[in-house]
């Protein structure tokens, strides 16, 4: 069985929303470090984004 992770709505971009205080892009990273990580533990051979990406 193929196993896939999916993740949704990210909302990553590159200008730091508003009233967001803490470091924006170091938070985008750690989104998508996590997401791998899901992955590697769930054995996953794909990731799928969907969503505002």
């Amino acid at each position: 069985m193929t196993r896939f992770v999916y993740a949704a709505d990210l909302h990553l971009r590159i200008k730091k929303p508003q009233h967001r205080i803490d470091e924006w892009p170091a938070v985008c990273l750690d989104k998508l470090e996590q997401i791998v990580r899901i992955a590697e533990e769930a054995d996953a051979k794909f990731i799928l984004c969907g969503g505002d990406v």
